[in-house]
């Protein structure tokens, strides 16, 4: 979902076709002194320099002691705890704002975005299909809209609504962009010609070979069985494989993830889609880093599934971990030692787990990506190798993304009595006895 309200900027633009324009906060008019007040707290949730205590303790002190009206607070503390991912808590506010403040898009369209995350797509179906009415003309509506049913897999649905918003010429360019995003959720790349494979949990097509998409898709099988028996099988996935997409170049891998999800994919060996729920991979010049990428990006494709609102240090930790692991006598074995992951440790200061733990996706991807890549690796190795206490403590936070889609309150119960500072200590311990092994 594009349209966020961050630091009191308005969610639409006046320049948009037909798009009301909208106050930065809901409820009604305030002061000035009350608007700037609003707008340095939206500022600060996003800018990731105060605590999730201090900002509700300042949302608070705006109300009693400033008299920031209630349903402006109740959006302030939506933002806040939405950005913590603390999803479900996040709601409490947002179901209070859409039934007191009806009449204010940008605070709907955030309370949508929390109900798409917790899969609740036919409560934010109708809040949006109400919406509508009132709004009839709006591109922005009318894209969340399409967005939610692409996630819901209702995609002949999203693919009418598109057809519904070219006939009402509410359609523009983004509009042309989703239309053509729906279109290879659907069918994928329009190869000249397609090789296929199917196994038990897996289409696989290329535009390579037959046996490429056998290689891959054995070897996906293997890895999905061992994720069935340690950590979660899939209900009903023999009816809903998983899909996968092997390129034979780097230029039309390239095209199709411009094309289809609008982002850059340079440097890039593969990528998994949750928006096309597709693992897209090009064919590099040698075939065993080739099916690393395979196993790297098919468990972010089971996660998507599993626990789809896992945190980025867990999921992509987990993805370099598995893929170090190795078939021995038909069966996959993991716990494999990452040398490259240790020697960037050996040389860099990683970051106190109790901030790590903790750390946005906007915050995980910038700066040193490497270091946070070996640090996820390091941590997910230790928890599940070190001993039974921290296998017990990996199990429970497993166990939570599984059932919450509150990934923020999960990782903050899981470590509310454990002394971060030690684990520090163990996990360097840790490292430095993998280092001498």
């Amino acid at each position: 979902m594009r349209n966020r309200l961050s630091g009191g900027r308005e969610a639409t633009k006046a320049s948009e076709k037909n798009e009301p324009v909208f106050r930065s906060y809901p409820g009604p008019e305030m002061s000035d002194e009350l608007a700037r007040l609003y707008n340095t707290l939206a500022k600060e949730i996003y800018a990731e320099e105060t605590t999730l205590e201090g900002l509700l303790l300042a949302i608070d002190e705006a109300v009693s002691e400033q008299g920031m009206p209630s349903v402006a607070a109740d959006c302030l503390r939506m933002m806040v705890l939405d950005a913590y991912d603390m999803v479900e808590d996040a709601a409490i506010p947002g179901a209070r704002l859409v039934q007191e403040a009806a009449d204010h898009m940008p605070s709907l369209l955030i309370y949508v975005d929390l109900l798409l995350r917790m899969k609740e797509f036919d409560q934010g179906r109708e809040i949006l299909t109400r919406a509508r009415q009132q709004w009839p003309q709006s591109w922005n509506l009318l894209e969340y809209l399409i967005t939610l049913e692409v996630f819901a897999q209702r995609l002949e649905t999203a693919q009418e609504l598109v057809r519904e918003a070219r006939l009402n010429k509410v359609l523009d360019a983004r509009g042309e962009d989703l239309e053509s995003q729906i279109d290879k959720a659907m069918s994928g790349p329009h190869w000249p010609k397609t090789y296929r494979f199917s196994s038990k949990h897996y289409l696989v097509e290329s535009d390579i070979s037959e046996a490429i998409c056998k290689e891959a898709a054995s070897l996906l099988e293997g890895a999905y069985t061992s994720y069935s028996v340690r950590l979660q099988r899939i209900t009903n996935l023999e009816n809903n494989k998983f899909r996968v997409f092997l390129f034979s170049g780097e230029a039309s891998y390239q095209r199709y993830v411009g094309e289809s999800l609008g982002a850059d994919a340079e440097n890039t060996a593969g990528l998994f889609s949750g928006f096309l729920k597709q693992l897209l991979i090009w064919n590099v010049p040698k075939r065993e880093s080739m099916m690393q990428t395979v196993v790297h990006e098919g468990f972010h494709q089971y996660l998507d599934l599993a626990a789809f609102r896992a945190p980025n240090w867990f999921n992509e930790g987990m993805a370099e971990y598995i893929e170090a692991a190795e078939l021995v006598n038909g069966r996959w074995t993991d716990g494999q030692v990452r040398h490259d992951h240790l020697e960037n440790l050996k040389k860099k200061t990683m970051m106190p787990l109790a901030d790590f733990v903790n750390i946005s996706a906007r915050r995980f991807y910038a700066g040193d990506v490497g270091l946070h890549y070996s640090q996820a690796w390091a941590f997910i190795h230790f928890l599940r190798n070190s001993s039974k206490k921290e296998g017990d403590l990996f199990d429970r936070l497993f166990k939570g993304f599984v059932e919450s889609p509150s990934s923020g309150r999960v990782v903050r119960d899981a470590f509310e009595d454990v002394d971060m500072a030690a684990l520090d200590e163990q996990l360097l311990a840790y490292l430095e006895e993998l280092r001498n092994d």
